[in-house]
């Protein structure tokens, strides 16, 4: 009798010792309390429940549990809106995890800062015609596909700031490399067109990828080429693709 009250104290204390390990992020640590209370009374559903929780944990870049059942702590929504329920949905505990959602904000912010005008950018020189005033009169002119994406890249903040560290402020060593690709192409319309497209496509299919992917939030590890986030990336990137050739084929410019 003394010794099964014995062995209950013992196997509560290295369970209790376990969760105690999970706040401190002695994980490691933790698995063997944990397993060690299993040993002793293999019929434990909360330490098995536990150790199951940090097998899961093992697929988060960050990790976070319930301070009372040990319960792993997910959002309940996706980068780039992150959110966390107030309370464990295992034991109904309060907790707090307004740092994490703060940093995905600070991510996306950051985000929006670096790149975040590209779009705008792509659609100023993509799909709106601008005046060029002549002797003869004001023209309505389209700059082709090509020389949009470079316009929209050099004044791309991030761009902008790599440009002034490297010395080339105003990008002649990337119109050079651009010239010498691109210009040979002009002769062969169709084609010229075609390649336009792609290189469209590739640049909006980008600017998605490093914005909806998460890279300092807490994320599962890989999602980065998860087929999820890219069948997300995919229907925006077509989305918008879709709308600035649109609105060029309705005018009939076709380069």
């Amino acid at each position: 009798m003394l010794s099964e009250h014995f062995n209950a104290a013992m196997i509560n204390e290295l369970y209790e010792k376990g969760i105690m390990l999970l706040e401190e992020g002695k994980i490691s640590e933790a698995v063997e309390a944990l397993k060690k209370a299993l040993e002793l009374k293999p019929d434990f559903k909360e330490a098995r429940f536990v150790l199951h929780e940090l097998e899961e944990a093992e697929k988060w870049n960050v990790k976070h549990f319930c301070r009372k059942c040990g319960k792993l702590l997910t959002p309940s929504s996706e980068f780039p809106w992150l959110r966390f329920t107030n309370f464990c949905p295992n034991c109904g505990q309060i907790v707090n995890l307004g740092r994490e959602e703060m940093i995905a904000l600070g991510e996306l912010f950051i985000k929006f800062i670096s790149f975040g005008p590209f779009l705008l950018f792509l659609l100023i020189f993509c799909a709106i015609p601008f005046r060029q005033a002549t002797l003869t009169g004001i023209w309505r002119l389209w700059n082709p596909l090509i020389d949009g994406i470079l316009l929209a890249v050099t004044f791309t903040p991030i761009v902008v700031i790599v440009l002034l560290i490297i010395g080339d402020p105003w990008g002649s060593g990337v119109r050079q490399v651009y010239f010498a690709t691109f210009n040979p192409l002009k002769s062969f319309p169709h084609l010229f067109f075609v390649v336009s497209l792609i290189l469209l496509f590739i640049a909006i299919y980008l600017y998605y990828f490093l914005l909806l992917t998460p890279f300092l939030a807490m994320h599962k590890k890989g999602v980065w080429r998860s087929r999820k986030n890219h069948k997300k990336i995919l229907k925006y990137s077509i989305f918008f693709f879709g709308f600035i050739v649109f609105v060029r084929i309705l005018s009939g410019i076709f380069y």
